[in-house]
């Protein structure tokens, strides 16, 4: 799939999901569950990672499937109550209250 995507010959593969949400380590998988779990009750759609994937996976799969934001549940941010998001098209980056999803 990379060699084609490379080429330019890779088909879009527009999932219609509007977040990715990400666990940055094991720990927080649970977390990540209950935020995807709050961003789809507000109407919004979700593709939740739950294995064990690197940041630099979950970019690129955002970007394959045409996701509007990368949600990340951080260690720092989570015990401060917040997740990082960052909006895909813009490239920006802010923390955001969970109690705010």
């Amino acid at each position: 799939m990379e060699l084609l995507m490379d080429k330019g010959l890779a088909p879009e593969l527009a999932s219609g999901n509007e977040d990715i949400v990400i666990a940055i380590n094991e720990d927080l998988r649970g977390a990540a569950m209950s935020v995807a779990t709050k961003l789809r009750a507000s109407g919004r759609t979700v593709d939740l990672v739950l294995e064990d994937k690197r940041m630099k996976w979950a970019f690129r799969h955002a970007e394959r499937t045409g996701a509007q934001r990368l949600v990340m549940v951080m260690p720092e941010e989570w015990a401060a109550g917040n997740v990082r998001i960052k909006e895909l098209e813009s490239g920006e980056e802010s923390d955001v209250a969970v109690g705010d999803l």
